[in-house]
């Protein structure tokens, strides 16, 4: 049998190293969190269709003030948590939710997508795209009077990806209803398949 003692030195220094390693998972942890976002949508001529949950990184705005600025700002830019699941959903809140996306357009000519957010009732949609640094703004959902040529169920986006680029999209969400977010990345002749 075994017998181990120890002095008041020796627990104190096993408990202050214990505390300083405990510290430093956390620390290395909550430092990595804002380096760490969803992958980047790699569009081929081969894919049609990409479901874009697993994607995206979510933020919620309970405070419903952020701006577009705000959201692209160093600062909050940080705060946005990589979705992991296929259709985020977020019940019925108050909050507007701010969803972020980046697509790398492998192909060597532009390409014309749509996204479609495939849930009917969304009240309040707006894709912010960025070209030449300026960010372009298209409004979707039940709550605006679309002057389209297609007739649609779901709220649609028109996207255009220049070539051999890496491309990052907001969409800013909010209503009175439940959120749901199926968003579907489709090649033209895909989407009017599908619709």
């Amino acid at each position: 049998m075994y017998k181990f003692t120890l002095n008041r030195c020796s627990v104190v220094y096993m408990v202050n190293s214990s505390c300083y390693f405990n510290f430093l998972l956390v620390f290395i942890f909550f430092v990595s969190i804002p380096t760490m976002a969803s992958e980047i949508v790699s569009i081929t001529k081969i894919h049609d269709r990409y479901e874009l949950g697993l994607y995206v990184d979510i933020l919620e705005d309970p405070s419903r003030e952020l701006k577009l600025e705000d959201i692209d700002s160093e600062s909050v830019s940080g705060m946005f948590i990589p979705s992991d699941t296929v259709s985020p959903s977020f019940g019925y809140t108050n909050s507007v939710i701010w969803v972020r996306f980046r697509v790398l357009n492998t192909t060597t000519a532009t390409q014309h997508r749509y996204l479609q957010i495939d849930f009917p009732l969304l009240e309040s949609a707006t894709l912010y795209s960025s070209q030449d640094g300026v960010y372009r703004k298209q409004e979707e959902g039940t709550g605006f009077i679309v002057n389209s040529p297609r007739s649609r169920r779901t709220p649609v986006f028109d996207i255009d990806i220049d070539a051999d680029t890496i491309s990052t999209y907001y969409l800013k969400v909010s209503g009175e209803e439940t959120i749901q977010l199926p968003m579907v990345l489709w090649e033209e002749r895909a989407e009017n398949i599908h619709e």
